[in-house]
């Protein structure tokens, strides 16, 4: 079995789902934290 973090993994999990031999990944509720984690850094942005 590939690594879970690989494309290979992903294409497998997700044909899974589709054959309904998985459940369906349970839906996330997106919080302030988790839009924030793709905001550059403080240290980021002096180096630009």
């Amino acid at each position: 079995m590939p690594k879970k973090t690989s494309l290979d993994y992903a294409v497998i999990h997700d044909k899974l789902i589709e054959m309904h031999i998985l459940p369906d990944d349970p839906i996330v509720k997106p919080t302030d934290d988790y839009w924030n984690s793709f905001k550059p850094k403080d240290s980021e942005k002096s180096k630009s």
